[in-house]
């Protein structure tokens, strides 16, 4: 690995930490919140909580947006309804 290479995976580490951890997600919009998330999220489908859990203080509100916007626009789609509802990647 050469020294642009070692710079390139520091810098985005540095922005994962930013995004995930640091509350820069905030200023996202709701389709690469979504993106983002999808690699941390568990296997297979998934709960609202676990996509909030990614994003340290996000709101319930701002989480439900999230799914709902990427379940209508295809992104995710939606497994059940109101408490035992999961999402998968489409």
């Amino acid at each position: 690995m050469d020294d642009k290479q070692i710079s390139d995976m520091y810098q985005l580490v540095i922005s994962r930490e930013m995004l995930f951890q640091r509350g820069e997600w905030r200023n996202l919009p709701w389709y690469m919140r979504v993106q983002a998330a999808i690699p941390q999220l568990p296997k297979g489908d998934f709960s609202r909580k676990d996509y909030m859990e990614v994003f340290k203080g996000m709101k319930t509100a701002t989480g439900s947006t999230d799914l709902r916007n990427a379940t209508q626009s295809g992104m995710l789609r939606k497994i059940g309804d109101k408490r035992v509802t999961r999402y998968q990647k489409a």
